[in-house]
């Protein structure tokens, strides 16, 4: 043996011994303390011999025996896989993403304190941030979930940059996340057709493992108007309407609710309930114009949000919740002050790529903001006492209109109105969002209709109210000087979803007018 090969393998040995004193003191240095703020970057450093390599060019997702060090602390042997869906897999010789894990080599070792960890490439958050900041978030909002930071990772000494490195779930995080419970965590299998299969991830505290109620497992397969009731009994109902809010407040589109993605279920023993646990963060805010109420994907959420109150307690929570979190002003200024702490370990290249995506983030988070104070303003129920009538406010024009102006103006006598310009064929006009309570309704609107002009083809044209969701609508055709009243009536039949109201016209060429204080609605039984 070269006195070379014979130095390696000294080192190695000297490596696995310090093991033993890393597993003696193992309970001195928590997993936690790898995510708090004192270490703004960790050093992970993971060597990998040319057999295993070799199985992860052809099989990637197998575990082969790797060895990593951690900020100078001793070389842990461990379990290594690569990770990632079709967006974010990267091969072995590329930027891939990791899956480290000793658990399945000795339930005593530790990974500086814990069992399994998981690196994430940044290839769908080139922020490097939402993981992180939406765990964060998550924790304010009690909603249960592994933590994250930054790390840089070398690979057999070549640096592939910066990752997020994400604790796994183990039985560590089920005891410090559910004290003093028992039971399973599980996570779907995709299936090509058919909804998903399920395996354990992990276990905590029982000597015989828990299942998947077949109800639960067979609830896909039920009509979502009665999905609610086969499966309730098997729910814990407060955190899945907890969870689905914060997916929804975070414009998760990737997660559960939104997607039927990204998810474990945590199966107590005691009977207590489902609870969903979100996973798989790095599309946190990436829908920011997520309208109210949206369309879920998940069996369960679409089921909550099908009930007559569903939806209602759900966007109360989602205001619950918006309480306890900062305003997107401090957020941004508290993320600025981690991108410095952060910058003096990052190249010039690196630092660009994740100032440009941090601003992006910020830029999606805020404009959430906004949309959730709109949407909080249209979903307060409107009151209208039976009989009376009200002005309603708020009408937004179409955000893109064609061949038409819009614009609100105000008159020679000071009103306020409402405007439609059409020199060319066009369909644009005004909406108005808002919630109603039970009961039927008559809306109003004074329109004056000039220099109007009709299509050649399809509808008659001209001024038309309309109900979202319903095909009838009310027309104006002629001209008038002085102003002609045009009425629609329509039943709302729940409170707990926004009605949508459209005054709008169709046409070669016109002018709308919609007097403001003209737009009232009668509430008429």
């Amino acid at each position: 043996m070269s006195p070379h090969r014979n130095r390696r393998l000294v080192g190695h040995l000297f490596a696995l011994g310090t093991l033993v004193s890393l597993f003696l003191t193992a309970s001195e240095i928590e997993g936690s303390k790898l995510f708090d703020s004192a270490t703004p970057l960790h050093r992970i450093e993971i060597q990998l011999d040319e057999n295993p390599l070799g199985a992860l060019r052809t099989t990637p997702r197998t575990d082969v025996v790797a060895r990593a060090q951690i900020d100078g602390h001793p070389v842990v042997e461990l379990s290594l896989h690569l990770k990632g869906a079709t967006g974010s897999f990267r091969p072995i010789d590329d930027r891939p993403s990791f899956t480290l894990s000793t658990s399945k080599r000795s339930g005593s070792e530790r990974i500086l304190g814990t069992t399994k960890l998981h690196l994430n490439n940044g290839v769908e958050d080139s922020s490097r941030w939402r993981e992180i900041l939406g765990r964060e978030m998550l924790s304010t909002l009690g909603i249960p979930t592994t933590s994250a930071t930054h790390a840089r990772v070398l690979l057999n000494g070549r640096d592939l940059g910066l990752y997020v490195l994400i604790e796994g779930f183990t039985p560590d995080w089920i005891e410090r996340s559910f004290p003093g419970e028992s039971g399973d965590l599980f996570e779907p299998v995709a299936k090509t057709n058919g909804p998903p299969d399920f395996r354990r991830v992990t276990s905590y505290g029982q000597e015989s493992a828990s299942r998947l109620p077949r109800p639960f497992l067979a609830a896909p397969s039920r009509p979502v108007t009665n999905r609610w009731n086969s499966t309730a009994v098997y729910i814990n109902e407060s955190s899945l309407i907890g969870f689905i809010a914060a997916e929804v407040l975070l414009a998760h589109s990737d997660g559960y609710s939104l997607a039927h993605n990204n998810y474990r279920i945590w199966v107590p023993l005691d009977g207590s309930g489902l609870q969903w646990i979100p996973h798989g963060l790095d599309r946190l805010f990436t829908a920011p114009e997520l309208p109210w109420p949206p369309a879920m994907a998940g069996p369960m959420a679409e089921a909550v949000m099908a009930r007559p109150d569903g939806a209602r307690q759900v966007f109360d929570q989602i205001q619950a919740f918006r309480g306890r979190l900062s305003a997107p002003s401090a957020v941004k200024a508290h993320l600025e002050q981690r991108m410095e702490r952060l910058r003096p370990n990052l190249s010039r290249i690196e630092w660009q790529e994740i100032r440009v995506g941090t601003d992006q983030l910020m830029d999606e988070w805020s404009r959430r903001w906004e949309v959730l104070d709109l949407q909080k303003k249209i979903a307060e129920p409107v009151s209208v006492p039976l009989g009376s009538k009200t002005i309603l406010s708020g009408w937004r024009p179409d955000p893109t209109p064609i061949n038409a102006e819009l614009s609100e103006v105000k008159t020679p006598e000071g009103e306020s109105q409402l405007r439609i310009r059409a020199q060319e064929a066009t369909l644009a006009g005004w909406t108005w969002t808002g919630t109603l309570l039970p009961g039927r309704y008559r809306l109003e609107a004074w329109v004056r209709l000039d220099h109007f002009e009709p299509l050649p083809f399809g509808e008659p044209g001209g001024v038309f109210i309309q109900k979202n969701g319903e095909a009838s609508k009310e027309w104006l055709h002629s001209e008038s000087r002085t102003g002609q009243p045009l009425r629609l009536e329509f039943h709302i039949e729940s409170a707990s979803t926004s009605t949508q109201l459209r005054i709008a016209f169709r046409g070669r060429r016109g002018i709308v007018h919609l007097d403001t204080k003209g737009l009232r609605i009668h509430r008429i039984g």
